[in-house]
């Protein structure tokens, strides 16, 4: 069984974890897709091919998630210390995330903590809740927002 962390992720406090079921099990989700996130561009192409018209959007995008043609849903993080993180897994590039919250309710130190196997501390760094990424909804010539 691959290991739940909690940490401060680029946009907001969030579980991450190898294993989306984890996740998906912590947080009593049913059929709700969950995102992944890579460090870098060509850790994208291992997941997606990113549609010709919107790959300089990709690129330049910041906390911003998109849900590509084949299904998946991904955000490129351009956070330093968090791309720290995510590059301690890079056998397999990406950890699935979501927010350490249940689904549906606002975010619980205590849950959180409770349901995590490894909490991630930084220095210098607290958890707090920011705005959620913004999920934009593409395929090869259409883009919509979805949140």
């Amino acid at each position: 069984m691959q290991m739940v962390y909690l940490t401060q992720t680029d946009t907001t406090i969030g579980f991450l974890s190898q294993n989306m079921e984890n996740i998906m099990t912590l947080k009593k989700r049913k059929n709700k897709p969950i995102l992944m996130e890579v460090y870098s561009l060509r850790d994208l192409q291992y997941y997606v091919r990113v549609p010709h018209l919107f790959k300089n959007r990709i690129r330049r995008g910041e906390k911003t998630s998109y849900l590509y043609p084949n299904k998946k849903c991904l955000r490129v993080s351009k956070n330093q210390r968090h791309n720290e993180f995510l590059r301690c897994f890079s056998r397999l590039p990406g950890l699935y995330s979501s927010s350490a919250n249940k689904s549906g309710q606002s975010f619980d130190i205590e849950f959180a903590t409770e349901k995590a196997d490894v909490i991630v501390y930084e220095r210098n760094v607290d958890f707090s809740q920011n705005l959620p990424s913004r999920i934009f909804k593409i395929n090869t010539i259409k883009i919509q927002r979805i949140r």
